[in-house]
């Protein structure tokens, strides 16, 4: 890596099997993948957005695979392969801006997408069978962390979620995550430091420099005493279709704030109905396993960091170490990437932007 020029930022794109590199490149006004964590309640899929001015360049058609890989002069960091989601122009001029994702949205694309509702029950399986099964549905491999790998979890419903909702929703029962990238389904214990493919994960030490911004955050996470007295969960809304007068009704579990509605129309009241009734399954075996112990105070920290990308930051991905030197005293420490993203335009080089987390 000490022969790579650090000033001559590349890519390389491959549209099913074609390396279409020259002719993006000539029409790119900037490409960004993002690389997101998978500890939120909400899993987002890798994304790869690709900006072009063109008038006359064909779209990819919705679908498409795209192979990236980004770096330095010859040396190049595959990313993964992302499936064309969107694609929109706008002018003048022709412009011409293509989504991808590492997880595509659409059940046209993929008939078994990780994104597809699904509901059924599971009984009597460990948590290395689920995400096996899962992983095989999706056309993924599965990596697990052994010490994940022959929990058993009781019983749990899957109801009217995706698979990836709900491998997310068991990942946070284990503290773990659950992402699927680079063709596995990825299910680890958070700061296990292993690749998807059980390899160690990067470390790297960042100091500033003229071109670095930064910022840092140590906060409490504050509880809410009065909720958490009452033990008042709020209310929860689900929305559901009345056959008889295809109207959106509602089914409601619980009272007072907060005020959450489920994020679909089921398809009827019955479906509504045993959709309350998990909850309620769920709340309980929460209520029976929690420990009895004084709730600590929360203390969080985390640190955003945006600099020129180099070689060496290019292999980072969520999970990857990173110490930090330089910066303050409060905020030089070690750390683990909970998101980063790379940006690349002509004439204005390589830039990264990465999001830490404690």
């Amino acid at each position: 890596m000490n022969n790579v020029n650090p000033s001559l930022p590349t890519f390389s794109l491959i549209a099913e099997d074609k390396n279409i590199t020259h002719e993006v490149a000539k029409y790119l006004t900037d490409l960004t993948f993002i690389d997101y964590g998978a500890t939120g309640e909400d899993p987002q899929s890798d994304k790869l957005t690709i900006n072009l001015v063109s008038p006359t360049m064909m779209l990819p058609a919705k679908g498409a695979k795209l192979k990236l890989a980004i770096g330095f002069d010859k040396f190049l960091v595959e990313k993964g392969t992302f499936v064309v989601d969107s694609v929109s122009l706008q002018g003048p001029p022709r412009s011409i801006t293509i989504t991808a994702l590492a997880v595509p949205s659409s059940n046209a694309i993929h008939p078994h997408n990780m994104q597809s509702q699904k509901t059924r029950s599971w009984d009597n399986v460990s948590v290395g069978e689920i995400v096996r099964t899962i992983a095989a549905e999706n056309g993924l491999l599965a990596s697990i962390s052994p010490e994940l790998n022959n929990l058993m979890p009781g019983h749990l419903d899957q109801f009217y979620e995706n698979d990836a909702e709900f491998l997310a929703k068991l990942a946070r029962q284990y503290d773990a995550i659950s992402k699927a990238t680079g063709g596995y389904q990825v299910f680890m214990v958070q700061g296990s430091g292993k690749s998807a493919s059980g390899k160690d994960l990067p470390a790297v030490t960042i100091t500033p420099d003229g071109k670095t911004s930064w910022q840092f955050s140590h906060r409490s996470k504050a509880r809410s005493p009065s909720a958490a007295a009452a033990g008042n969960k709020g209310t929860y809304v689900v929305l559901y279709n009345d056959a008889e007068t295809n109207e959106t009704k509602e089914l409601k579990y619980g009272s007072g704030d907060p005020i959450t509605t489920s994020g679909r129309t089921l398809p009827n009241l019955a479906a509504a109905e045993q959709l309350i009734r998990s909850l309620q399954q769920t709340e309980a075996r929460a209520a029976a396993n929690k420990k009895q112990t004084k709730p600590k105070p929360e203390y969080l920290m985390s640190m955003s960091i945006a600099q020129p990308a180099t070689p060496e930051l290019l292999a980072l991905t969520p999970e990857s170490s990173v110490t930090t030197e330089g910066f303050d005293p409060q905020a030089d420490r070690s750390w683990i990437v909970d998101n980063i993203a790379f940006s690349l335009s002509p004439g204005k080089g390589m830039s990264v932007s990465m999001e830490l987390k404690r």
